[in-house]
């Protein structure tokens, strides 16, 4: 968190669902835990989630 700026914090699943702005970025599994989390009707959702990304985007190389 530190390296992520003094405006940013931590929250639940359930915290961060409430505003009406929703940035979703969670590995493509994740996904349907999250639909019972908040009723998504009028909100809007920013969906940064990459359905095509391996469990290992590295492949075997070094970051």
């Amino acid at each position: 968190m530190g390296r992520s700026g003094s405006m940013a914090r931590a929250a639940t699943a359930e915290g961060a669902a409430k505003p009406e702005l929703v940035f979703l970025s969670v590995p493509f599994f994740a996904v349907p835990e999250l639909t019972d989390l908040a009723d998504w009707s009028g909100k809007i959702v920013v969906d940064t989630t990459n359905q095509f990304a391996a469990a290992d985007p590295w492949r075997g190389r070094t970051p």
